[in-house]
């Protein structure tokens, strides 16, 4: 391609002119045609990223949680006396 500022973030038709083991030539056919290309986003944001709102647990449910693990704890400890003191 031809070092033109006019045909930066454009999509153009060429032919290949030429090739070698690491470029390609070519010259333009077509008129430039802009191309329907989103604006960048700003500095320090992610594309793709869609804010979701965080799930807030209600309370009952973190007691529930909490109570299941204090009964697990208890049913290792107990277990464990029972093999290593048996």
């Amino acid at each position: 391609m031809p070092k033109d500022e006019a045909l930066l973030g454009k999509v153009v038709d060429v032919v290949i002119t030429s090739a070698g083991k690491h470029y390609l030539k070519c010259s333009v056919l077509s008129d430039i045609q802009r191309v329907n290309i989103p604006s960048p986003l700003p500095k320090g944001h992610i594309s793709g990223l869609q804010a979701t709102p965080l799930v807030r647990l209600s309370v009952s449910y973190f007691v529930y949680v909490m109570l299941l693990y204090v009964i697990l704890i208890i049913e290792a400890l107990s277990a464990f006396d029972k093999i290593h003191f048996a």
